[in-house]
């Protein structure tokens, strides 16, 4: 019996999902959870094997829960299921020791037969990102924002758009110095010296329009 947490901020996806998957002999859904501080509650609980979590959640964000989940509980398996797509977040947040990633256009055997793989010990994400996690380190520029976290292809997304960095920091729900420090990072790892360099070069590969 694979014991699986469910965590999204809309009520009506957690209700659903959980009677979908519940129709499998195999799932059991544990616990549900609406935010990053109710996730990081039920991974610490001890009564799931595996998290399906999506990532925009309000308060403390998805990226910011899988964070501590890792942290605290690395034996729990993190599944993302996302709006997202996948080739913004799916190599860093593989680097990051989550399992698999579903984006929410998905059809549900398709969700169930990945968590049905991360249950078993495996990795359901598509080849391309997973040879980009394998691969990140060292590629050259056209490349360089998979050296990012998730984290940081917030930060960076929200900047290339002309965000300012107050404004980062109140939408993230962290501390401006915070925001500050994922820019510095960002800035350090792409070789870059300003948001309009951000904003270029988002656009230059397609990653804002």
């Amino acid at each position: 019996m694979i014991r699986i947490g469910i965590v999204d901020d809309h009520a009506i996806i957690r209700t659903a999902l959980k009677a979908t998957l519940e129709m499998h002999v195999d799932f059991r859904v544990a616990g549900t959870a609406a935010t990053g501080e109710e996730a990081v509650t039920l991974a610490n609980s001890g009564t799931i094997d595996l998290m399906l979590m999506d990532l925009g959640l309000r308060g403390t964000s998805g990226i910011e829960a899988i964070t501590e989940i890792r942290r605290a509980v690395p034996e729990v398996r993190i599944l993302v299921y996302s709006a997202f797509p996948e080739e913004l977040y799916g190599t860093s947040l593989l680097n990051m020791g989550v399992r698999g990633y579903v984006g929410k256009e998905q059809d549900i055997n398709t969700l169930v037969a990945a968590l049905r793989t991360v249950a078993q010990g495996g990795i359901h994400a598509s080849r391309e990102v997973r040879e980009q996690a394998h691969s990140a380190q060292g590629r050259g520029a056209a490349d360089a924002y998979k050296l990012l976290s998730a984290r940081e292809m917030q930060v960076f997304l929200k900047l290339a758009k002309g965000a300012r960095i107050g404004d980062v920091a109140t939408d993230m729900g962290v501390s401006i110095k915070t925001a500050s420090t994922y820019r510095s990072r960002i800035l350090a790892k792409m070789n870059m010296t300003s948001n309009t360099e951000f904003t270029r070069y988002a656009v230059a590969h397609h990653l804002i329009t």
